[in-house]
């Protein structure tokens, strides 16, 4: 059976028998948004206090994900 999720990643309950997770998480590389040509994209998906507040983000959301892979499963993760 193939079961598509797609929602934020801290939101997702925990799942059983999980072969793939492909995942694009914030990268924190536009902290304080930038100009496109269409205007100011503040990149509020990418916006974290500091340093500190990103890893700890990143952390928890990779070993909640990392928790719900089988011995053959795999994780891709789309990485600036």
């Amino acid at each position: 059976m193939i079961n598509f999720i797609h929602s934020d990643c801290l939101e997702v309950d925990q799942v059983d028998d999980v072969g793939l997770i492909i995942t694009d998480p914030p990268y924190f590389v536009i902290p304080k948004g930038k100009i496109t040509s269409k205007g100011k994209d503040d990149f509020t998906w990418d916006s974290f206090k500091d340093l500190d507040e990103f890893l700890s983000f990143t952390e928890k959301w990779f070993q909640k994900y990392y928790s719900m892979l089988n011995d053959d499963s795999f994780m891709y993760i789309f990485w600036s």
